[in-house]
């Protein structure tokens, strides 16, 4: 890009992508609350309109632009003009925390671990009455649960558009994906535990690549559930997993059993039980495993000789599947 006439020493940009981040957030703010349009935010930030053929052009693109990619050639004027809004605009008179925080970040005040949740206030306020208090939570389930698992069950038993799947007696359907909880998601912005879901669907069996879901954990008020809650990077269909914490809330469990609410690739939900079992890789060595990687649905006998290896007791797990349900557990219900 070629460098603007109108640009000094004082646009240097010496911001960080975390300052960045945050001012995108403060302008939509700033713009919602003060019904301001891009080019009155430009000339209040004295960013020039300049010329191309002798045509005046209209300065708020740069602040569009800012808004929607984060960069600009005028990134240090939009700063220096939200600072001195903050302390005269109606519009930060009295902002919610989280909008504090943002510009704090936003002037490159330092921020402590202990401080982070703050910044994600807006979704701890609609959880406030269901998660868990206080933050040590959040280290106790990346202590307990952090690393890879397979997450294994049943398949829903009908292919997309509810046609019934032909399935062999004796031998239903079932599925595994691989799961990883960390602490941090480049795709999440939050402090919260988080999960990445490797998976294959039916829509495309014969796909190389799995599919993912990104989401996060919460802890359920008073310690002893906790629910993964997620969505699919292809098509946004939202994962719900509910699961009991119990006694795995003081040593890391190598199992432990979950309920499944997804969204099918037709449409309609399906649930059902499942199993997380610890791997002892990580999900990266999994997914790079010429047996592992093949996550998909497969038979039950299929499953069993796949993983074997790596869960001796997969045909009990399977057994504990089916004694889990009214309907026989082979496949999970279709709402």
């Amino acid at each position: 890009m070629p460098r603007d006439k109108e640009l000094g020493e004082q646009d240097q940009d010496t911001t960080t992508p975390e300052q960045r981040l945050a001012m995108q957030l403060i302008l939509e703010y700033f713009k919602i609350k003060s019904g301001f349009g891009y080019g009155k935010i430009a000339r209040g930030a004295h960013i020039p309109a300049g010329k191309v053929e002798g045509k005046t052009r209209d300065a708020g693109r740069h602040v569009n632009n800012f808004r929607n990619q984060g960069t600009c050639p005028y990134v240090m004027r939009l700063k220096a003009y939200f600072e001195s809004q903050v302390s005269k605009h109606e519009a930060f008179r009295n902002p919610p925390q989280y909008i504090i925080n943002l510009i704090e970040v936003m002037k490159g005040t330092s921020v402590t671990r202990d401080q982070l949740p703050e910044i994600s206030h807006l979704v701890d306020d609609v959880f406030l009455n269901v998660i868990e208090e206080g933050n040590g939570w959040k280290q106790r389930i990346l202590e307990i649960y952090g690393g890879a698992w397979f997450i294994i069950r049943y398949a829903a038993g009908v292919l997309p558009g509810s046609q019934p799947v032909d399935a062999t007696p004796g031998e239903p359907l079932t599925l595994y994906s691989i799961m990883e909880v960390q602490s941090s998601n480049p795709y999440l912005s939050s402090d919260l535990p988080s999960f990445t879901v490797h998976y294959r669907p039916w829509r495309d069996p014969g796909h190389e690549l799995p599919s993912i879901i990104h989401g996060h954990i919460l802890s359920l008020r008073g310690g002893t559930e906790m629910m993964f809650i997620g969505y699919e990077d292809e098509s946004a269909f939202p994962l719900v997993i509910g699961a009991i914490q119990g006694k795995a809330r003081q040593r890391p469990p190598k199992a432990f059993p979950g309920f499944v609410l997804r969204r099918f690739e037709q449409g309609a939900f399906v649930c059902g039980y499942c199993r997380f079992v610890r791997a002892d890789k990580t999900a990266a060595e999994i997914l790079s495993d010429k047996e592992l990687r093949r996550i998909g649905i497969m038979t039950r006998s299929e499953i069993i000789e796949r993983l074997q290896k790596v869960i001796p007791n997969i045909a009990e797990i399977m057994d504990e599947l089916r004694k889990s349900a009214e309907n026989d557990g082979t496949s999970m219900l279709k709402l």
